[in-house]
């Protein structure tokens, strides 16, 4: 499936503002994980890594909407990997921030989230491409 008109290869329209998207949201995360300590009720042990989960899965979610920014053979993977990339310097970043730390368990979390939201946005995807095609027959 090309994300460019037939015979034209100028963006489709709004490739800006989804773009623009991506950056807002690793700029987020990159906020969020500069704060030396973030306020928090505790509910359950380990609650941290059910936020890294969810930030990085609306990252996952966002790189996906933007998957026309990998070559088409490698667009999965690439989402993936850019996914567990940030994750990284995600981490290493707050091994910087004084009361942070980098971590092997938050790193899993937030490659999980990645993992977790393009398999379930290119189901969906998938689904609605298939019923697409029914309608047409």
């Amino acid at each position: 499936m090309s994300e460019f008109p037939s015979g034209n290869r100028k963006p489709v329209p709004g490739t800006l503002g989804r773009r623009l998207l991506v950056v807002a949201v690793a700029a987020g995360i990159f906020y969020v994980s500069h704060q030396p300590s973030l306020p928090s009720i505790p509910l359950f042990p380990h609650q941290d890594k059910l936020f890294h989960f969810g930030e990085f899965f609306l990252f996952g979610l966002v790189l996906f909407w933007n998957r026309d920014m990998f070559p088409e053979k490698g667009r999965l993977p690439g989402v993936i990997l850019t996914g567990f990339a940030y994750s990284i310097l995600d981490e290493v970043h707050q091994s910087f921030v004084p009361g942070r730390d980098c971590s092997v368990g938050d790193f899993l979390a937030d490659s999980a989230g990645v993992l977790l939201a393009v398999l379930l946005a290119r189901k969906i995807l998938l689904r609605r491409l298939a019923r697409c095609r029914d309608h047409e027959a």
